[in-house]
C-alpha cells in the first residue's frame, strides 16, 4: 500500500497521455505504452490506464497494417510482436495478423512472377522479405533456391559475353542469398576463364591465324583424350584440361561449345562410376568438371550430397582403423561439399575424441 501511494500514479498517467497525444506510442520508456504498462504493473485494474493502453495499441496495430500494406513485412511483424507483449488479447490483433499474412502471400506471388520473368533482383527482394518474417516458409525457400540458381546461370552467361561488372553483381547477390560455397567457386573459375579469354583476344602478339591453330590443337587434344577415356586425368592432358584451354581461347566458338556438350554426360558418368567404386578423390574431380560445364544442373545438389555422405562413410571406417589423418581430410571434404550434413557434427566429435585436429 505504501508503494502504491508513493508511486505517483497520477503523474505517470499524465505523462502517458501526453506521449499518446504526441504520437509517441512505443519508442522508449517515456512513450505511451511503456508508461501505461508501468501504471498497470502497480494497479492492474486502473481503468484510465487500461483504456489508454487499448487506444495506444489500436494506433500501433494500425501502423502495423499500414506497414504490411506497403510490403514492409519485417517492420510490420516486429510491431505485432511488440503489441502482443503489451496485450496478447487485444481485439485488433487477429485482423492485424491476417493483414500481415495477406501481405506475405502477395509478396510471395510477386516473387514468383518476377522469377518467371527473370526479374531476379525483384524476386530476390521478395523471397528474402518473406523469409525475414517466416524463415521456414517452403514456397519462399524454394523460390530463393530457384533465384540463386538463375542468378548463377545469368552471371555465367554474362561473363561469357564479357559483361564482367554485371556478372559480378549477380554473383554477389547469389552469395548473399546463400549460394553454396562449391557453386560460388565454380562460378568464380568460369568468370576467371572468361577474363583470361578476353585478355587473350586483346593480346596484340597473337594473330587470328595463330589463335585458330592453337584452338584446333586443343580440339584435337580433346578428341584424343575422349577416345582414350581420359576425362580428368592425367592432369594437364585430360579432355577437361584441353577444353578449359579451348574455352580460354574462344569461349563462344561453336566447336568449343559442341565439345563442352559432349563432355557433360561423360563427366556425369565419370562421377557415378568412380563413386560406385568408392574412389572419392576421382569422383570429386569428375564432379568439379560437371559443375564447371553446367553450374546450375539440377542433379548437382544430389551429387554433392552423395559424395559428402560417401566421404563420411569411408572416413568413419578409416577412423575406426586409427587413420586419423584421412578422417580429418574427410571432414574437410564434407564441409566443402555439404556443410549442413546432419551426421557431420557427430563424426567431428568422434575425430576430436580420437585426437584428430579440426580447423
Amino acid at each position: 500500500a505504501r508503494r502504491r501511494a508513493g508511486a505517483g500514479i497520477g503523474a505517470l498517467l499524465a505523462q502517458a497521455r501526453n506521449a499518446f497525444a504526441a504520437g509517441r506510442l512505443d519508442d522508449g520508456d517515456s512513450s505511451a505504452l511503456p508508461l501505461f504498462q508501468r501504471v498497470l504493473a502497480l494497479q492492474p485494474d486502473n481503468l484510465p490506464a487500461l483504456e489508454g493502453r487499448e487506444d495506444a495499441l489500436s494506433d500501433l496495430l494500425q501502423q502495423a497494417r499500414a506497414q504490411a500494406a506497403r510490403g514492409e513485412l519485417a517492420t510490420a511483424a516486429a510491431i505485432l510482436q511488440r503489441a502482443r507483449q503489451f496485450d496478447a488479447g487485444h481485439s485488433e490483433l487477429p485482423a492485424s495478423q491476417e493483414a500481415l499474412a495477406q501481405a506475405v502471400d502477395q509478396r510471395l506471388q510477386q516473387g514468383q512472377r518476377a522469377l518467371k520473368r527473370q526479374q531476379l533482383e525483384t524476386a530476390a527482394d521478395s523471397f528474402q522479405a518473406v523469409l525475414a518474417v517466416t524463415s521456414d516458409d517452403p514456397t519462399a525457400l524454394r523460390g530463393r533456391e530457384q533465384t540463386v540458381q538463375a542468378l548463377l546461370a545469368r552471371s555465367q552467361k554474362r561473363a561469357d559475353d564479357f559483361q564482367f561488372e554485371a556478372a559480378d553483381k549477380d554473383a554477389a547477390l547469389a552469395a548473399g542469398m546463400g549460394a553454396s560455397q562449391a557453386a560460388q567457386q565454380q562460378l568464380a573459375q568460369r568468370v576467371q576463364r572468361a577474363r583470361q579469354a578476353r585478355q587473350s583476344l586483346q593480346q596484340p602478339g597473337i594473330s587470328t591465324a595463330q589463335r585458330e591453330r592453337q584452338l584446333r590443337d586443343r580440339l584435337r587434344q580433346i578428341d584424343r583424350a575422349e577416345r582414350a577415356g581420359q576425362w580428368i586425368s592425367p592432369p594437364g592432358h585430360s579432355a577437361f584440361d584441353a577444353l578449359r584451354e579451348a574455352q580460354a581461347l574462344a569461349p563462344r566458338d561453336s566447336r568449343v561449345k559442341a565439345a563442352a556438350a559432349r563432355l557433360l554426360p561423360a563427366s556425369r558418368s565419370c562421377f557415378d562410376d568412380n563413386l560406385r567404386q568408392n574412389r572419392v578423390q576421382a569422383a570429386g574431380a569428375c564432379l568439379q568438371a560437371w559443375q564447371t560445364l553446367a553450374p546450375t544442373a539440377a542433379g548437382l545438389p544430389d551429387a554433392r550430397s552423395r559424395l559428402a555422405q560417401r566421404w563420411l562413410a569411408i572416413g568413419s571406417e578409416r577412423l575406426g582403423r586409427g587413420d586419423v589423418e584421412f578422417a580429418a581430410s574427410a571432414v574437410e571434404q564434407v564441409r566443402r561439399l555439404q556443410p549442413d550434413l546432419a551426421e557431420l557434427a557427430a563424426f567431428e566429435d568422434r575425430l576430436r575424441h580420437a585426437g584428430g585436429h579440426i580447423d
